[in-house]
């Protein structure tokens, strides 16, 4: 079993990356909740010590992983539709202790263009039941954004746009500073085949079918639970023709162009527009 830990930004992608390399493989798993997948990652000591309490001594070990990843309130049957029926947890917890321990764990980084990551976070805050006074990471509060339909465009009242996108700094300064795998969202939207065929031969993955198949778990970018959108919705064209940048307006791409630390992403094949 071929173990990956994935980070990125909120609305990048995660859940989307996480099920395509799940439905298509039979031995890997990408997990998320061992760590919370949109903070800093820790060193490889940090799941060692996650799973072993008492590391460097290996003698308490805690269920904990294994819970957080199989089992989520948040569908219906308490697991991930691409995870249902597939693996057996007792055999995963013991080749997660394995991997934890030989520091086979590799840490995946998912990211999207910050202008289309800009306007997702904007109309995922518009729609979030979450609490923005108490849940964490949540950048742009409903209450101060305005976002006229006629015009498609965007204000943003207190700030927040600037700190969240040195949020996004940080976070992939440090992310990137390292050893891992990368997947932008634009790619796997692009050719989401020739990204799993690069898994494949990489790792030597085992698909699970002849070919390769997009999702059908029912996370984005599948309209089938965005019921807010026309069913025609098409997320390649919104995505790859960039047309969010007629949603943003020019005071926020401004903003975007003059403080994303252009540096870090250039690399990726992002640049300022």
């Amino acid at each position: 079993m071929k173990f990956f830990h994935q980070y990125g930004v909120r609305r990048s992608g995660t859940n989307y990356t996480q099920a395509l390399l799940e439905e298509n493989f039979e031995d890997v798993l990408v997990l998320s909740k061992l760590f919370w997948k949109h903070d800093l990652n820790p060193d490889s000591s940090g799941y060692k010590k996650y799973i072993f309490p008492d590391y460097p001594a290996l003698s308490s070990i805690s269920y904990e992983a294994i819970e957080a990843e199989f089992y989520n309130n948040e569908y219906p049957n308490g697991m991930a539709p691409w995870r249902l029926n597939k693996h057996n947890p007792n055999t995963i917890h013991k080749q997660l202790m394995s991997a934890a321990i030989s520091d086979n764990i590799k840490v995946l980084i998912n990211i999207k263009n910050p202008y289309a990551w800009i306007s997702s976070m904007l109309d995922w805050a518009t729609r979030t039941a979450e609490n923005p006074e108490t849940d964490k990471y949540i950048f742009f509060k409903p209450i101060n954004i305005n976002i006229s339909l006629q015009t498609c465009d965007i204000k943003i009242s207190d700030g927040s746009l600037k700190k969240s996108i040195q949020s996004y700094n940080e976070r992939y300064s440090h992310w990137l500073n390292q050893d891992v795998e990368i997947v932008r969202y634009e790619d796997i939207l692009f050719n989401h085949e020739d990204v799993l065929k690069k898994f494949e031969s990489k790792y030597n993955l085992t698909k699970r079918n002849s070919s390769f198949l997009n999702i059908r778990s029912g996370c984005d970018p599948s309209p089938q639970n965005r019921k807010d959108k026309n069913r025609n919705w098409d997320y390649k064209d919104y995505y790859l023709n960039k047309k969010y940048l007629q949603r943003l307006g020019d005071e926020v791409i401004n903003e975007i162009t003059k403080n994303i630390n252009w540096d870090i992403l250039k690399p990726l094949g992002y640049a300022p527009i």
